[in-house]
């Protein structure tokens, strides 16, 4: 849908402020009450939600005729983490959109004023590497460890994503580690893996992101499997949302690493031998966790069936946050001997972002650095904690950074290192 197409939405914000904030009724703290990174950093409220839309409306009304160098920053300096449309729903049944219309903005602003040059030099890199990092393709899966080996062809396909690949080597060798101890067959695409997409797409570069997806779409099909397990938090959202908002048809059932370990685990098939002793925090991923949520691409139109009564013809579905991937990984680390196991005030689907992927810290490594302190601040709350544990390269790569600048002694590890640990692999 083009930004114009949301103009119905768009006049349904009054304003209520509720996309800054855990909402009231599990609000347990001033300290830790705001949920949006964007204007707690920079409080103002063009950095919010509820501006941005404003914003969005001047365009479509002409009211503004361009994209100013401050504006697009106050419209890209944001994760797209999802927590002010979550926040939004109990009080504004008809915007359903929050998330959607930001990125039609950024397409909007891209198309008129183009990308911002950090995100320009990433699509690049992208585009001539198949990675962000600019390392040779041949060499993505050679984090796979001696004596782990993929298969020709498998039902099972390993999507390790590139930074698991390139970066967090470890999160990588671990997933391959635990699937081999548990007899998996699994195949990977080797150099056809290219970069998901998304932080082509999430810096407004559609087009740029849309020949990405039908590269690895293809090269999914051609692969013959069943199933796609998704290690990297990112890629599993682009999968599920990105995706289909682009119109395109997954050939496979997309699950988690964290999915899978819980299916075997209920299976009796994943048993732990080693204790893990840590008091440890889980960290909610925000595109493992809310911005996941199944998404139906709609086709309709709003109707007034009276005054103040506004109705999506046909019904539009509404993703509250709350359906992504929660319980699973936490039902799996609650299943590791010796692990104790705390929650952040803010969790679930009112996680507050870890800082945000790639696209957002190469253009705004300060906001992105400032957002996994403030993070690491509310993990401190927790006395004696020893480790964070999440499962998104991203948030391990981002508050790894909040640890080493502020001097910390908690390990950030993965849900994949942990169960590898406990696995004794």
């Amino acid at each position: 849908m083009a930004l114009k197409e949301y103009l119905m939405e768009i006049n349904m914000c009054g304003g209520c402020n509720f996309c800054k904030f855990v909402p009231w009724q599990v609000m347990k703290s001033q300290r830790y009450c705001q949920v949006c990174p964007s204007i707690a950093h920079s409080s103002f409220h063009a950095y919010s939600a509820a501006g941005r839309l404003g914003m969005s409306k001047a365009m479509i009304q002409g009211i503004v005729k361009e994209y100013t160098p401050e504006a697009r920053r106050a419209i890209f300096q944001c994760q797209l983490c999802g927590a002010c449309q979550v926040s939004c729903r109990p009080v504004n049944w008809y915007l359903t959109d929050l998330v959607d219309i930001m990125e039609e903005l950024r397409f909007d602003a891209v198309e008129k004023a183009g990308p911002l040059p950090a995100h320009e030099e990433l699509a690049a890199t992208i585009e001539n590497h198949g990675n962000p990092y600019g390392e040779p393709q041949e060499k993505r899966f050679s984090f796979l460890p001696d004596g782990v080996e993929a298969t020709e062809k498998a039902d099972l396909l390993y999507w390790a994503g590139c930074t698991p690949a390139f970066r967090q080597r470890n999160m990588g060798a671990s997933t391959a580690k635990v699937l081999s101890a548990l007899g998996q067959d699994f195949c990977v695409l080797g150099g056809e893996e290219l970069c998901c997409g998304v932080p082509v797409w999430k810096s407004g570069q559609r087009n740029r992101a849309e020949e990405l997806m039908e590269s690895n779409v293809r090269a999914i099909k051609e692969s013959g499997a069943k199933r796609m397990v998704v290690s990297c938090a990112d890629c599993y959202g682009a999968f599920k949302v990105e995706y289909p908002k682009a119109g395109f048809d997954l050939p496979v059932e997309v699950i988690s690493f964290a999915e899978l370990m819980d299916e075997k685990l209920k299976k009796g098939e994943l048993k732990f031998a080693n204790e893990v002793p840590l008091k440890a925090v889980y960290h909610d991923p925000c595109n493992l966790g809310r911005n996941s949520e199944t998404y139906v691409r709609w086709e309709g139109e709003f109707e007034w069936a009276a005054p103040h009564d506004l109705v999506a013809v046909p019904e539009k579905p509404k993703r509250f946050g709350a359906g992504g991937c929660y319980q699973p990984p936490r039902d799996v680390l609650g299943a590791v001997p010796g692990l104790e196991l705390h929650e952040f005030e803010r969790n679930r689907w009112h996680a507050w972002c870890c800082g945000g992927g790639i696209e957002c810290g190469e253009a705004f490594p300060e906001f992105t650095a400032w957002t996994a302190s403030e993070r690491l601040e509310e993990a401190k709350e927790i006395e004696g904690l020893e480790a964070i544990i999440s499962h998104c390269p991203h948030c391990a790569e981002n508050l790894r950074g909040a640890v080493k600048a502020g001097g910390e002694k908690i390990r950030i590890l993965d849900l994949s290192e942990v169960v590898a640990e406990a696995l004794g692999v």
